[in-house]
């Protein structure tokens, strides 16, 4: 899809659309849904969209992990291996010899409301988009997991930013899939 924008007597077509979208489901550790992330690529830069739903209240790390591969939830999804870090970085932005390119920002998932409680029916509690400009259309990354983490990440601590354990976890293709 293109728009088209009129500047003076300079008409300028800009592409609005995502190049591709890939998504997921993220599984809890007893095989529940308890969120998805999409990723839309771009020439130079990508979109990730993130929404969670029952899962504990308060601050959670989202992380990309080096291998996609999510099948031993009930050892903590282990398989998924470190985060994403091709550039032998130490975990974090505050840390001055990091940031490893698998690192999120925190998401804050709200308490679901009281009428809501006792129905399985997925009421989101977090919503966060991130653009992330290490992943576009042209970057051969591959299959990835995206780990929810039980804590936040404090950005320094490494290698895993003190997160806690791995919570749930969702296997997506990253780069083009053409």
């Amino acid at each position: 899809m293109k728009k088209v924008i009129c500047i003076g007597l300079l008409i300028v077509s800009i592409a609005v659309g995502a190049k591709s979208t890939n998504s997921t489901k993220l599984l809890n550790v007893d095989g529940k849904v308890v969120g998805s992330v999409s990723v839309s690529l771009y020439d130079e830069r990508s979109l990730f969209e993130i929404s969670l739903w029952n899962i504990e209240p308060g601050w959670h790390a989202m992380h990309v992990h080096e291998n996609g591969d999510c099948s031993d939830a009930q050892d903590g999804f282990k398989k998924s291996g470190a985060h994403l870090n091709p550039d032998n970085k130490s975990h974090g932005l505050k840390n001055e010899d990091g940031f490893h390119r698998g690192d999120l920002a925190n998401i804050y998932a709200f308490a679901r409301p009281s009428s809501q409680e006792k129905t399985q029916d997925p009421v989101v509690q977090a919503r966060a988009e991130q653009i992330i400009p290490w992943v576009s259309e042209s970057s051969p990354i591959g299959k990835v997991a995206i780990i929810l983490h039980e804590g936040k990440d404090d950005y320094q601590t490494d290698p895993t930013g003190g997160a806690g354990n791995r919570i749930a976890c969702g296997v997506i293709e990253l780069g083009k899939t053409n």
